[in-house]
């Protein structure tokens, strides 16, 4: 009897067998053991309400943190998505980056050493040669939600572009390091020359810049900046006015007279 009571107070308490706390079982092991036997039950059942609620909770926090995370990539997919501005003009030049508008909106544009610079024709470029009034596309990525600013990886000059064609003009005026033409086609252009500009006239004689002379008519090659009508990098200034053409003055003649003969 002592064994069997052992073994059922065991199996209780394992979970695998739970004698139901009944009369029966009350006069069976006693009273004592009724009460014990019903005491285990109730707490058992309290901790798998317990275990439950725990769980619960569990799955919650789990389900908050997937939530939490997904929400976390998602704004970096934002931050991070490519973008581009086509057509926008530069209204400032803060160092690496530009401010730029674009349909009446303002954006930043970063710069670093990985971005590209190109022209209009895909030659080339660096900052350098970027001034405030040029009208650019941008590829990059988007670095706020707002889509204002902008890491860009490559910029495109649509007014700078690499001309090798000829400007053809008359000088209006002259000053240090450059000069103004009336092209035929383009309407004014500053030409900015330097040291490595070469000055020829018509005969591809050698000049000077000093042998310039307001009204004489040129034909100039270098780097175009087709919005501030400017001409850089300049390689030839060909004067076709030079050397001065001599004009012949027609000679009186001499009116020959008929002389009679006796």
């Amino acid at each position: 009897m002592k064994n069997f009571i052992k073994t059922l107070t065991i199996l209780t308490f394992a979970g695998v067998f739970i004698f139901p706390a009944s009369a029966h079982a009350e006069n069976f092991l006693g009273r004592g053991l009724g009460a014990t036997i019903k005491q285990e039950q109730q707490e058992l059942h309290q901790n798998i309400k317990d275990d439950r609620k725990d769980f619960r909770q569990d799955v919650k926090d789990v389900r908050k943190d997937f939530k939490d995370k997904r929400a976390s990539e998602e704004a970096k997919r934002k931050l991070n998505k490519p973008g581009h501005l086509i057509g926008a003009e530069i209204t400032a030049i803060n160092g690496s980056s530009f401010t730029v508008n674009k349909d009446g909106k303002t954006y930043t544009i970063n710069t670093s050493s990985q971005t590209k610079f190109l022209r209009h024709f895909w030659g080339k470029s660096g900052v350098g040669e970027f001034s405030v009034g040029n009208k650019i596309n941008a590829w990059g990525k988007w670095t706020d939600e707002a889509k204002t600013t902008l890491d860009a990886s490559m910029i495109r000059n649509l007014s700078i572009m690499k001309r090798r064609g000829v400007f053809l003009g008359q000088v209006t005026s002259l000053a240090t390091g450059s000069f103004i033409i009336k092209s035929i086609n383009r309407g004014d252009q500053t030409v900015y020359y330097g040291s490595n500009t070469k000055f020829v006239n018509r005969k591809e004689q050698t000049i000077t810049v000093s042998d310039l002379k307001v009204g004489d008519r040129v034909r100039v090659k270098g780097l175009w900046d087709k919005s501030s009508n400017k001409i850089t990098e300049t390689s030839e200034v060909k004067d076709f006015s030079l050397p001065e053409r001599v004009k012949l003055t027609p000679s009186p003649t001499i009116p020959v007279t008929a002389t009679a003969t006796p």
